[in-house]
């Protein structure tokens, strides 16, 4: 993915940091050259089995103009703003003389990490994931039910907004002579919060607040009824996963996550006749597998 700006724009499948990271970099810095250049950044093993970040600039012919190579670190927004210190430098260098050598690479980085900000801001990007998931009542009755959610995440900083969409099975519960199926659907507008973001595994806090409607329908009774009511609840859960350190992975993420959720609402089921009532569970318990797509 691209985000072209001035003459200069980021390509590439480098994940840490991204084309979008050091795009935004890039943009910080004045432009050093009007001639139309694409530079693409690459992950690959070193010679002493390390993983280095490859970065090579082309004209608008698509010729190769330069080369340079960064070893990986485990801050990716300090590599970004080396990897956009860099391409300026060369960019200057390009529309002068040819290339000199490359400088040492961990002078570069070394000097990213004297000026880099402690907080440095990423470009949006999207993320889409589904998980089925498990969902247990804490009221006493154990009431179990499967579930399906969907989320779509736009990835802007450390903290970003969420939007979940869920759908649950049916339950059960006993009353009087007869029974009771209920179940809940809900949409929440939320955030996540970066908790740990390394080459290989990621973690991110969620919260959120579930607005839907509870369903509700008798059986076995004389004549069974059914009926809806608004819903609203609070949610807040963990979320952990797994990324792929190589270049060329693809833009899959799995994870698992586990959420606690509190319906304020109480909603009370009766039997007309009986004096028999039960009350849907107002505190769950959900844990599921998920499986996100993200933009590199």
């Amino acid at each position: 993915m691209s985000l072209a700006a001035g003459a200069l724009r980021v390509l590439g499948s480098s994940t840490c940091p991204t084309p979008f990271e050091v795009q935004a970099q890039l943009d910080r810095l004045p432009p050093t050259g009007s001639a139309e250049r694409t530079a693409v950044l690459k992950s690959r093993p070193s010679a002493a089995r390390r993983t280095e970040l490859l970065i090579q600039v082309f004209d608008e012919r698509d010729v190769l103009q330069g080369e340079r190579t960064l070893p990986a670190h485990d801050d990716c927004g300090v590599l970004a703003v080396a990897v956009a210190t860099l391409l300026r430098g060369l960019e200057m260098d390009l529309g002068e003389a040819p290339p000199p050598l490359p400088p040492p690479a961990a002078t570069a980085v070394e000097r990213a990490q004297k000026t880099a900000p402690p907080s440095l801001p990423r470009s949006a990007s999207f993320e889409i994931g589904a998980a089925v998931e498990g969902s247990m009542a804490l009221d006493g009755t154990g009431a179990v039910a499967g579930l399906v959610l969907a989320s779509v995440v736009l990835r802007q900083s450390r903290v970003w907004p969420e939007l979940s969409l869920q759908f649950e099975s049916a339950r059960s519960l006993t009353l009087g002579v007869g029974a009771a199926t209920w179940q809940r659907f809900w949409v929440a507008p939320g955030v996540q919060i970066d908790l740990l973001r390394s080459t290989r595994l990621w973690m991110s806090a969620h919260a959120g607040i579930p607005l839907g409607a509870a369903f509700a329908s008798g059986a076995r009774y004389d004549i069974n009824r059914s009926g809806a009511s608004f819903d609203l609840a609070i949610a807040s859960g963990l979320r952990v996963g797994l990324r792929s350190p190589r270049a060329r992975a693809p833009p899959f993420l799995p994870w698992a996550d586990l959420w606690v959720i509190g319906w304020p609402i109480p909603h009370v089921l009766s039997v007309a006749g009986e004096s028999g009532r039960a009350t849907l569970p107002q505190v769950e318990f959900e844990v599921g597998l998920g499986l996100s797509w993200t933009e590199r």
